[in-house]
């Protein structure tokens, strides 16, 4: 059974439209999902590109605009017909975003939208990538350099403490030549999933994976 699943991204790091396009998002979620959940079938959208939905109305209050996002992408995937969507945004420091996560969950279901699997990276999707080193050497060969502690890199972006910044160290010092996107697809092809699980801080991670595992 070949199930249809919607992504909702933030940007082109973590996937494009055209799947022929490197996704590290979509390998990530082949990573996570079992074997007995059957295929998934993926379209890939912009959290910016999607219309506000009347669905989102009196859903009390949401200082992060988390809550509202969520659920205007919920409508999204349900007038489309898929079975399920995920929901992927960077943290960024936020102690409201986090928070709105299993409130965004229990109004899906509430709702009877499509199931719902919603996370907030801790602190962006950059970071997960820092966090399997084994996965990092087999991409990036003998070269590669340990990377700082992915907790620790909470520094704007171009700072040089920002975990895309890493990342791009990360390469150029590796001598390969890849894009970002191109990186962080292939670690995730290889990445220890239950690593990452007990890795990732507050669960983020674990709670995402639980949740795709329920499509």
């Amino acid at each position: 059974m070949t199930k249809k699943i919607a992504l909702y991204i933030e940007g082109k790091n973590e996937g494009e439209a055209d799947l022929s396009k490197p996704q590290p998002l979509i390998n990530l979620v082949e990573k996570i999902k079992l074997t007995n959940q059957g295929s998934f079938e993926y379209d890939i959208f912009l959290q910016k590109a999607v219309p506000a939905a009347k669905k989102t109305k009196n859903i009390g209050p949401d200082k992060s605009g988390f809550l509202t996002r969520v659920l205007d992408c919920a409508a999204d995937a349900y007038t489309k017909d898929f079975h399920a969507f995920i929901f992927l945004g960077d943290n960024d420091g936020s102690d409201n975003k986090a928070k709105d996560v299993n409130k965004a969950q229990d109004e899906c279901s509430r709702r009877a939208l499509p199931i719902c699997a919603a996370t907030t990276a801790v602190e962006t999707f950059d970071a997960w990538v820092l966090y399997d080193f084994e996965s990092i050497s087999k991409v990036l060969g003998d070269n590669a350099k340990q990377p700082p502690s992915p907790h620790s890199l909470t520094g704007k972006q171009g700072s040089g403490r920002h975990p895309k910044d890493v990342c791009k160290n990360l390469i150029s010092t590796s001598g390969k030549t890849l894009s970002l996107t191109e990186f962080y697809e292939q670690v995730f092809k290889s990445v220890n999933i239950n690593f990452l699980s007990t890795s990732i801080p507050n669960n983020a991670f674990r709670d995402f994976m639980t949740q795709i595992q329920k499509f």
